[in-house]
């Protein structure tokens, strides 16, 4: 948090942070933040485990926005062939402005753990497992807000697909999507809700298309999944299996 801890001293909103940068030592780093405000214009975590542990009263915030929505988010985990990228979000608030990447090319891992009262919110599109694999957890009170999200969004070839897991564990732990989610649009996902997790949204659909696999499992009682407006399980061509011990209000 001091100047002299960057390579090019503290970032600021015209700045592209990178994490774990060169890959390849597989490490892992704690990063404490202050209770301030900062913003970067992209942020990055590359091939290890970094443990970010931001101020409980900081606002974080990645202002950059893609030209397209579809082009890739200005927060990235795991980009390249061969990450293999974690982040651990502790504490604080994050705000992505541009959209989320987890696991960005084939060959690539991303991982995201919000715990402990930590908070991210995600304008535009959250993709876990772009084209590569992607995992999320929002555990021990951890909060997650996002506007639309994709679990294994696409696909380079049939035998090729991108791999997506979500889950949402914990009394206090909640996932709210304001838009549609989608669980496997192009590849295999799998979407966990236990031990009193909670995760709304407002449309889902289990399997997004032809030869794809969504599954959403809510188990033990206090598990909940609410989608007041449209569910939509396997559509043509692909297959959803919903198993629920818990509750659906839909």
């Amino acid at each position: 948090t001091r100047p002299e801890e960057w390579s090019n001293g503290l970032p600021d909103a015209n700045d592209n942070v990178v994490f774990g940068y060169p890959f390849g030592d597989d490490d892992a780093y704690y990063l404490y933040f202050p209770s301030t405000i900062l913003s970067f214009e992209e942020l990055t975590f590359r091939d290890d485990s970094i443990f970010l542990v931001l101020g409980g009263q900081g606002d974080y915030r990645v202002i950059g926005i893609p030209a397209d929505p579809n082009d890739v988010a200005t927060t990235r985990i795991g980009e390249s062939v061969g990450e293999h990228a974690r982040a651990e979000f502790e504490s604080g608030s994050l705000h992505s402005y541009g959209g989320a990447d987890l696991g960005l090319v084939s060959g690539s891992y991303g991982a995201a753990s919000l715990s402990f009262g930590s908070h991210w919110t995600i304008d535009g599109t959250l993709r876990v497992g772009r084209y590569g694999t992607g995992e999320l957890a929002v555990r021990y009170g951890g909060d997650l807000n996002t506007e639309n999200t994709v679990l294994a969004a696409f696909q380079n070839s049939p035998s090729d697909m991108s791999l997506a897991s979500a889950i949402v564990t914990g009394s206090g732990s909640e996932w709210t999507n304001s838009g549609d989610l989608t669980i496997a649009a192009a590849g295999s996902a799998d979407l966990f809700i236990v031990d009193g997790g909670v995760v709304n949204t407002a449309t889902a659909t289990i399997s997004g298309g032809q030869g794809y696999t969504g599954s959403a499992l809510i188990v033990v009682f206090g598990s909940r999944w609410s989608v007041p407006r449209d569910l939509h399980v396997g559509t043509p061509g692909g297959a959803g299996f919903p198993s629920v011990t818990g509750s659906i209000d839909v």
